[in-house]
């Protein structure tokens, strides 16, 4: 099933911006360059149509 492609602005905990765009098949990914260690998910807050969603977490160490 095909779907429209979406576009997404994301605010990152330092402030920065990004837009995320969704493949025509719903997928989401994005590229970030990492500048300290922390913890990221996706987070879908839910409208009137569409359930909360939340990606398993994940963590970055730099060294």
């Amino acid at each position: 099933m095909r779907h429209p492609q979406v576009n997404a602005t994301v605010k990152a905990n330092d402030g920065n911006y990004w837009t995320v765009t969704t493949g025509n098949v719903g997928q989401m990914s994005t590229k970030v360059t990492a500048t300290s260690s922390g913890s990221w998910r996706w987070y879908f807050a839910s409208t009137t149509t569409t359930s909360l969603k939340a990606s398993d977490g994940d963590t970055l160490d730099l060294k």
